[in-house]
């Protein structure tokens, strides 16, 4: 979504005018209704209802929204579901596409390499990448400062967008499809500029593709390698680059859903070929990563904006000099203008920045208010392409009217509560949360059934418990859990001896053939913290 569909944003606020949270049990709801999962608010009903009726003015299947309050999580909710063949319901820390949010990781990702005295705004970007000469000169002109702020002189509404020309760059470039980054980079060298650099405004997904490609060439790592070290200053360790084809992505992540009805498109993978819906390999995830291929959860986003907000309440990634450039109204911007596009994100003269995103099968929306306020909201399903700006228009005045309807604020923070994420006290089963009665964790809660583990993080050390004791582990296989089937859905685990002397450990439910297996790529869900 570019800023010129957001004119609107001009307004009094925002658009319109760590793994670490804990969840809680799946809401008994009656028939027919939505979903939600995550810790009820008193004060912030307003969000509970206004949500679920967004929701039902798209169809949207599922949708989780986190909101922080000056560095604390005061509000992380999941509604409807994430996968409407099974019924798993959207978590609070449901891992969705991002799609466009992706880009002020990524620009904050090169501010750090500029603050580092690493890179500078004003280094041109293709005499640097060195992959080949451009048959339009102007193409070695275009310096960092105008890939991050949509200023390089490509317009994809006079010639195309190149993320979405798999197949034919493909083709062009004798690469099987979908092309690497910097083949499409290489495509695009023989193709001519819209406009001079820097002279104007035009929203460019390629621009971040090569952004991403400057941060592997000035760092030696790969993108998502430094993006992850510059998110764990953030203490957000769980989004990672997603994966276009259904069985290739992850345990924690939601289903996509194109619209009903909605003509399947041909895949661009060469190695699927076919007709397939949009979310499911209609356009590659892969190629897109620096522009837009993140996935995360909302709770990661608040944590993420909350970390460049420039407050005390929580550490900043970036010094205060780096942040007021990131947001620094831009030399193509009048001086008139109440609403322009930095660096990575979209701005206005109260003081607000946001990013949205939008992709066949997901919408997001990322703000972070001048008044110490961060929100997020995320789908897994869009509207179709006539009536895209009229979804971000809702989504973005239901979480205005929502924050402007709480009546009382929390003072607590829901990362140190110690809420349990178990679904069998959506059964009624409360009993589970004394310590006195095993703990259930149903194995739709962390995901397929396989080998199946409990693992408790204390003191930095990994530690397995397999049914009877614990037991420090290291690398290898996974030891046999045997702890009581309680039926083909769930296992019982963890009595309140159990816990005895691990004050603090972080319980994790999971499956895989090692741990490194489940770490690498997220087949577990924290389920506990021992008060």
């Amino acid at each position: 979504m570019d800023i010129m569909t957001l004119a609107r944003a001009t307004g009094g606020c925002g658009l319109r005018a760590l793994r670490a949270l804990v969840l809680s049990p799946l809401l008994l709801l009656p028939a027919g209704a939505q979903a939600q999962t995550g810790v009820a608010v008193p004060g912030l009903e307003s969000y509970d209802r206004l949500i679920p009726a967004l929701m039902s003015r798209w169809g949207l299947p599922g949708a989780a929204v986190a909101v922080m309050k000056d560095g604390r999580l005061v509000f992380a909710r999941g509604y409807g579901y994430a996968d409407t063949a099974t019924g798993a319901p959207v978590m609070p820390d449901t891992l969705f596409r991002i799609a466009s949010v992706s880009k002020p990781i990524t620009a904050a990702c090169i501010l750090t390499l500029v603050e580092a005295g690493r890179l500078s705004l004003d280094a041109t970007a293709f005499p640097l990448l060195d992959l080949g000469q451009p048959v339009d000169a102007r193409i070695n002109r275009i310096t960092i400062r105008n890939l991050l702020e949509h200023t390089g002189g490509w317009d994809r509404d006079i010639s195309f967008d190149p993320l979405f020309k798999m197949v034919t760059i493909a083709r062009a470039m004798g690469v099987q499809s979908p092309p690497d980054g910097k083949t499409v980079i290489r495509y695009m060298l023989a193709q001519p500029l819209e406009f001079d650099p820097g002279s104007r405004y035009a929203y460019s997904n390629f621009g971040y593709v090569v952004l991403g490609r400057v941060i592997e060439k000035i760092t030696g790592q790969g993108y998502e390698e430094y993006a992850r070290s510059v998110l764990s200053n953030a203490g957000i360790s769980r989004m990672k680059q997603g994966h276009s084809l259904p069985g290739e992505r992850f345990a924690d992540e939601a289903t996509y859903y194109d619209l009903p009805g909605a003509a399947l498109t041909n895949s661009v993978f060469d190695r699927t070929p076919g007709k397939v819906p949009w979310p499911d390999g209609g356009y590659a995830i892969e190629t897109h990563d620096a522009n837009g291929g993140w996935l995360a959860s909302a709770v990661d986003l608040v944590a993420f904006a909350a970390a460049l907000d420039g407050k005390p309440s929580r550490p900043d990634v970036l010094s205060a000099t780096t942040l007021a450039e990131m947001v620094k109204r831009p030399g193509y911007a009048l001086s008139t203008a109440t609403t322009w596009y930095a660096k990575g994100w979209s701005v206005n003269g109260n003081g607000n920045i946001w990013h949205t995103g939008s992709l066949p099968g997901t919408k997001s929306l990322l703000v972070s208010t001048k008044s110490g306020y961060q929100w997020a909201l995320l789908t897994n399903m869009r509207a179709g392409d006539a009536d895209q700006d009229a979804l971000v228009a809702d989504i973005d005045d239901t979480m205005w009217n929502a924050y402007n309807g709480v009546t009382a604020w929390p003072a607590g923070d829901l990362v140190t509560s110690s809420a349990l994420s178990i679904s069998s006290l959506a059964r009624g089963d409360r009993n589970s949360m004394n310590l006195s009665a095993p703990i259930q964790v149903a194995l739709a809660d962390v995901g397929k059934p396989g080998s199946f583990f409990v693992a408790a993080l204390w003191n930095g050390q990994l530690w397995l418990h397999n049914g009877k004791v614990w037991s420090a582990y290291t690398t290898g296989a996974l030891p046999p859990f045997s702890g009581d089937r309680l039926g083909s859905r769930t296992i019982g685990i963890l009595t309140g001896a159990n816990l005895s002397g691990l004050t603090g450990a972080q319980i994790y439910a999971g499956y895989g053939t090692s741990a490194e297996d489940m770490l690498a790529n997220g087949k577990y869900r924290r389920v506990y913290i021992v008060p």
